[in-house]
């Protein structure tokens, strides 16, 4: 999963100070901002990562999601920035928020304050843009992932661990 806008981590000297992570703090558009550089480079790296055949697959799709939800991010703080709804109506991929995420683009359009748009677009739009890319985006590659197992010879397992 990409970075949202709103990841700030504090203490970590490539954010500003982090406060409120919201459109009221002073460092927001640029710590978003880091977070979309961070985006394009797990991008990056994805695109240079040499796995074996049996993972091409999972790989890609693992590069879609994060090349669609980076695509979200940036509409939402170009969105945040202009206060432009045309901006989360644009397709994305195969995603068409001006159809498929009517009532939350009305809703933005009806916000009557940066807050209130800030929230929208993190809840009601997204949402709606997540919805509709898990309708649309393949199952996870199950066969291809115990291909690789099996090739690798590897045995998974799962050990609950009690949780405090």
């Amino acid at each position: 999963m990409p970075f949202t806008l709103e990841v700030c981590i504090d203490g970590n000297p490539i954010y500003d100070i982090c406060g409120s992570r919201d459109l009221s703090d002073p460092n927001f558009f640029r710590n978003a901002e880091v977070n979309l550089r961070r985006n394009a480079e797990s991008l990056a790296a994805l695109d240079e990562l040499n796995v074996p055949p049996e993972l091409n697959s999972i790989a890609r799709q693992f590069r879609d999601s994060l090349d669609f939800f980076n695509a979200v991010e940036q509409r939402r703080l170009e969105y945040l920035r202009t206060g432009d709804v045309g901006v989360l109506s644009m397709p994305i991929g195969s995603i068409n928020p001006s159809t498929q995420c009517e009532e939350g683009l009305n809703n933005l359009r009806a916000a009557k304050t940066p807050q209130q748009r800030h929230h929208l677009s993190i809840f009601g739009w997204y949402n709606c843009v997540n919805d509709a890319w898990q309708q649309s985006s393949p199952v996870y590659p199950e066969d291809a992932w115990q291909l690789f197992l099996k090739d690798f010879g590897i045995r998974e397992e799962f050990k609950p661990e009690a949780v405090d």
